[in-house]
């Protein structure tokens, strides 16, 4: 630390004379706010991190929320669609060009993916169709949910032929499948609810606001 050098220290066992040590030494060294402290179990006084904040594949965000989510294994379904469910979600968000963070992933989880589905597809629809797409459509709903079917209806009808894009078929296919509870809402219910367990974990280490 008087070198100017970066300490890191890691204290499993949370023993509060080393952290006050390692604050004093950044006093000493005359750069008091050099000394940050994180500690999930004490968010107050806490440092806090985000854990999607930098990646190098988009898959790479789901599958570090879905490391906490508690499962039988690799091979459990329901942990498995929750990552699923995920991933669909970050998809959606990087095709409005929106960095995922675990307050809009709890938001399209926790209140439904209607709203995304709509603002991808119609930034989908802008960029491959020609203009006045909107007005041959004659998009009449004006809640979310009927906006995101007519908009849906539109792309397995019509887009997906000449203009399908793979990046969005799984928030599509989630969006889909939601309207069908009957179906697979067992399965659904629990994917969701582990992703939401994950979700927590994670929000737990990264206090967003």
């Amino acid at each position: 630390m008087l070198r100017g050098e970066a300490v890191i220290v890691i204290d499993p066992k949370g023993d509060k004379d080393l952290r006050d040590c390692a604050e004093r030494a950044c006093r000493l060294a005359g750069n008091p706010s050099r000394f940050v402290h994180f500690h999930p179990a004490f968010p107050e006084n806490s440092v806090r991190l985000d854990p999607l904040r930098n990646f190098n594949r988009s898959s790479e965000v789901a599958s570090r929320i879905a490391s906490v989510i508690p499962g039988e294994g690799s091979s459990d379904p329901f942990k498995a669609f929750g990552q699923k469910s995920l991933d669909n979600i970050v998809q959606g968000l990087f095709a409005l060009e929106q960095r995922p963070t675990l307050v809009k992933l709890r938001r399209y989880l926790e209140g439904g993916s209607a709203t995304l589905v709509v603002r991808a597809l119609e930034r989908y629809f802008d960029r491959v169709l020609e203009n006045g797409w909107k007005n041959r459509l004659n998009l009449k709903a004006k809640d979310s949910e009927g906006r995101a079917m007519a908009l849906v209806r539109h792309y397995r009808d019509t887009v997906q032929a000449t203009h399908p894009n793979m990046d969005l078929e799984g928030l599509v296919s989630m969006f889909e499948h939601d309207r069908t509870p009957r179906q697979n809402g067992g399965l659904l219910a629990a994917g969701h609810e582990h992703a939401d367990l994950g979700y927590a974990r994670a929000a737990a280490v990264a206090r967003p606001q």
